[in-house]
């Protein structure tokens, strides 16, 4: 389970910015989380330093005995992967921030859109730590794809159609062997299903299924074939279960 942890001694602050982050997990259901909190800016430093870290990290820059650039610091001291995002009243400190690689510097009050842009990255870049990859052949060579950031794949006159979280859509060269055979690792991961003899989809993207074919959350809808359709729906059914337990 990933764990995010908000500290800021400004209780005020502290609440506002839970708030936000009970909102953003209400419509953010793709990875089991929780979270915890903290106005006492030198347990969390220690903390950290016994190895128990967390994530995603949301800390105010100005807080007394221990500042959020030093718990930043002694989090790169001990897990350089995790995530660091900053609040704070002033952008004086932003140059700080970047030396410890934040990846976000949010200015208060901090607006909601804002806020959920920092989230969304946040756990995009949790989400990809090593994680399959899917190598794609492309014209400009070999595409590393996280698995996660895949939507749908689909095979249209023998060439690979990636479309991905993003909205971009990457081609891969001519395929000169079977699809099942092209798709390869994907279908080791349980989040894939083919759906159709030319579709291969992403349950985690999956918003409803109809019986014109599941509808993605970009919009589109992926046909599924009517040999496939019981057991796609099956299938369907028991991963949004498992998905919201």
């Amino acid at each position: 389970m990933l764990k995010v942890v908000i500290c800021d001694d400004n209780i005020k602050d502290l609440m506002s910015t839970e708030k936000m982050l009970i909102r953003f997990q209400e419509f953010y259901q793709q990875e089991q989380w929780e979270w915890e909190k903290f106005t006492d800016s030198n347990m969390l430093y220690n903390k950290v330093g016994s190895g128990d870290l967390a994530d995603i990290y949301i800390l105010d820059m100005l807080m007394p005995v221990k500042n959020g650039i030093e718990i930043g610091r002694r989090i790169r001291d001990m897990g350089r992967d995790r995530v660091i995002i900053y609040t704070t009243t002033s952008d004086d400190f932003a140059l700080d921030a970047y030396g410890v690689q934040a990846a976000r510097y949010l200015l208060k009050p901090i607006k909601e859109e804002n806020f959920y842009e920092a989230m969304e990255y946040a756990f995009a870049a949790v989400d990809t730590k090593d994680e399959p990859l899917f190598p794609l052949k492309t014209q400009e060579g070999i595409l590393s794809l996280p698995h996660s950031k895949i939507v749908y794949v689909e095979n249209k006159d023998r060439t690979l159609h990636i479309h991905l979280a993003d909205g971009r859509v990457m081609k891969s060269l001519f395929i000169r062997t079977s699809f099942g055979d092209e798709i390869g690792n994907l279908s080791e991961n349980p989040s894939f299903l083919q759906v159709h003899k030319s579709f291969v989809v992403n349950l985690r993207y999956a918003e409803k299924l109809k019986q014109t074919g599941l509808e993605m959350r970009n919009e589109d809808t992926v046909p599924v074939s009517k040999k496939r359709y019981a057991a796609v729906k099956r299938k369907y059914l028991s991963y949004m279960a498992d998905r919201y337990r």
